[in-house]
């Protein structure tokens, strides 16, 4: 168990301030999870980004829900197709430059699982409960929502991550 103050919230759902990707649209993944990494930590009295968390975070997500093909994708462009991969990027970049993927894309073969994208409220504030954070919001079908949220709770125990919000939003309506 590692020593950690970070602390998330979870939202199984929509708000009007989350619209829906373009992209997702596509897809029959109409349910959304979203992992809301709060940034600001007393303790280190700045905005923080845990690579050592969000690691544990998708490679739980990713065996729970079947995953055996990723592309992450960063805000750069670049792609990587493990999240080893992304972690080895990262630990050759300075700290204050690491942000969380902007998408990724979770397959079992071609069969798309599930579909990621990140909200930077980081660099805007936002209304709660997404108010400066990294805010995953992962598109998923409704057989998955529950794994989702118990893989987050796994990585959260395994890293002392307080989860001081669990809300259910609202159905997506734009169908």
């Amino acid at each position: 168990m590692k020593n950690n103050n970070q602390a998330l919230s979870i939202v199984k759902g929509y708000h009007k301030v989350t619209p829906v990707p373009k992209d997702i649209l596509r897809f029959d993944l109409n349910r959304r999870v979203a992992i809301i990494l709060h940034t600001f930590t007393s303790q280190q009295g700045e905005m923080d980004f845990d690579l050592d968390f969000l690691n544990a975070l998708l490679q739980n997500i990713s065996a729970s829900i079947g995953c055996n093909k990723l592309v992450l994708e960063i805000d750069s462009g670049a792609r990587y197709s493990s999240i080893d991969a992304l972690c080895s990027y990262y630990n050759s970049i300075p700290k204050e430059d690491r942000l969380p993927p902007s998408r990724i894309s979770f397959k079992n073969d071609d069969k798309l699982l599930c579909w990621e994208e990140t909200e930077f409220w980081v660099f805007s504030g936002g209304d709660y409960p997404y108010s400066d954070s990294y805010t995953m919001s992962f598109y998923i079908d409704d057989k998955l929502c529950d794994i989702i949220e118990a893989a987050c709770k796994i990585s959260c125990k395994e890293y002392s991550v307080k989860i001081i919000d669990i809300i259910e939003g609202n159905p997506r309506n734009d169908k």
